[in-house]
Formats: C-alpha cells, sequence, structure tokens
C-alpha cells in the first residue's frame, strides 16, 4: 500500500512556535523503565522525608547498667530511640564540671586521645549531684563497670 499524507503516522514530535523561536518537543511518552525508576525514587524520597521529619531533636544520653553501656540516642516523636553512637570507658575516664557563661557544663572525657561528651547543662549544684551519681554508678573505685562499647551497626 502506498503511504499519502493521509495515511502517514504523525511524527513523534511536535513542534511550538514562540516569539523568539521555536520549542521541538516529543509526543512519544517516556519509556516505561523510566516511569518505573522515577515512581521508585519518589516512594524513597518521600519516606525519606518521612524518617527525617520523624526523629526528635534532642539528643538523650542513655546509661544502660545492665547492657554495660553509654548510648547517645535520639528520640522519635513517636517515643523509639535511635541510637546514635555507643561508649565505653577505660580506666581513664573522668568527669567534671566546667564553669561556662550563664550555664555550667558536666563533661565526660574519655581519655587524653578521645574528645569529652557533654552529659548536661545546668545550675552548678544539679549538675554536682548528677556528678556524683554518675561517679558511684560508672567509674566506681577507679574501674568502670561499662565494657567497651561494640560497634554501632
Amino acid at each position: 500500500m502506498r503511504r499519502t499524507p493521509e495515511t502517514e503516522a504523525p511524527p513523534p514530535f511536535e513542534i511550538e512556535e514562540s516569539f523568539w523561536g521555536y520549542v521541538i518537543r516529543s509526543t512519544e511518552g517516556p519509556p516505561v523503565l523510566l516511569q518505573v525508576a522515577q515512581g521508585l525514587v519518589l516512594a524513597l524520597g518521600a519516606a525519606l522525608l518521612l524518617w527525617f521529619a520523624t526523629r526528635g531533636s534532642t539528643v538523650e544520653l542513655q546509661v544502660d547498667l545492665l547492657r554495660g553501656e553509654l548510648r547517645e540516642a535520639v528520640r522519635h516523636r513517636a517515643g523509639r530511640p535511635t541510637v546514635l553512637g555507643r561508649h565505653g570507658l577505660d580506666s581513664g575516664a573522668t568527669l567534671s564540671i566546667h564553669r561556662g557563661a550563664g550555664a555550667a557544663s558536666l563533661i565526660l572525657r574519655f581519655g587524653p586521645e578521645r574528645p569529652g561528651l557533654c552529659i548536661a547543662r545546668g545550675p552548678e549544684g544539679a549538675l554536682l549531684a548528677l556528678r556524683r551519681r554518675l561517679e558511684e554508678d560508672l567509674l566506681q573505685r577507679g574501674a568502670t563497670i561499662l565494657r567497651p562499647a561494640r560497634a554501632a551497626a
């Protein structure tokens, strides 16, 4: 059969005129694989944004005497914590109060090579009581009851 202008298939593009020139645009839809990939990325992005939106904003310190670990965690709005880091103490661990402008800070030092961890900030009297409790619980007679921390999974 001979093709005539009436029986020819329309071209897979269109031309849109503009005052500055023209735009050539495909009239074929995007490939199915691309549509599926974009859908998956959209779903993953929405799940990631929801995950981020439900995270808490305050870091808490969990002193787990049964498991022998000190954990930094963020509590979700639903109440479940996410562990950010685990710490173990060696015999060189010390607790000290640093006085600053406005408020004092209770700092746990893990040793000379590792940075300190701010346990709490507030009035010095409250920090002294917390320091005594942590020393009794964690630093008994210069030895620690905490095992070295496991690697965070």
